[in-house]
């Protein structure tokens, strides 16, 4: 699934079993969620080769990513000008 907006807030809900790999970004806003995410903890890529502009390219994604009750089909959550809910249903 994936849900998008570009002046608007995003907010679902999903039942509290729900087995997902939540992707998640927003550039002017918040992501609040009821469910325990566990967090992705990826480095910054470094390449060799910045274009002429220094030796490395350091890039960091500001894309978050998480688990909810372990993982399973992914959920893409993309904003530009709002913020992000991922509510648990009863």
């Amino acid at each position: 699934m994936s849900f998008s907006s570009l002046n608007g807030e995003i907010d679902v809900t999903f039942p509290s079993t729900i087995k997902a790999t939540l992707s998640m970004k927003t550039e002017q806003g918040e992501i609040y969620s009821d469910f325990d995410i566990a967090m992705d903890n990826s480095a910054p890529k470094v390449e060799e080769g910045g274009k002429g502009k220094g030796r490395y390219h350091v890039s960091v994604e500001h894309t978050m990513r998480g688990k909810v009750n372990g993982g399973g089909a992914e959920i893409q959550f993309k904003n530009y000008n709002g913020d992000i809910y991922i509510r648990k249903g009863k």
